[in-house]
């Protein structure tokens, strides 16, 4: 779920979209689910299997930013 926010959504609907937004919304997310965590509206399950999916994918959700606008997806 998460790949696809970076690889679909994130590219094509937010403004700031470069490998530093990319790296500030990763840093927000984790922040967040921490949170949703501590207030108990997200199991720790799940917030371990996002953040182990953000770890193992982190290059390449920033390779694909690097990317997406050199490609002239527009």
């Amino acid at each position: 779920m998460i790949g696809m926010f970076f690889t679909w959504y994130f590219p094509r609907k937010c403004a700031f979209f470069n490998v530093t937004g990319a790296k500030s919304m990763m840093a927000s997310l984790k922040k967040f689910y921490k949170l949703m965590v501590d207030n108990g509206l997200v199991e720790k399950e799940d917030y371990d299997e996002m953040i182990d999916e953000m770890k193992a994918r982190r290059e390449e959700f920033l390779r694909y930013c690097d990317e997406y606008f050199e490609d002239d997806f527009f």
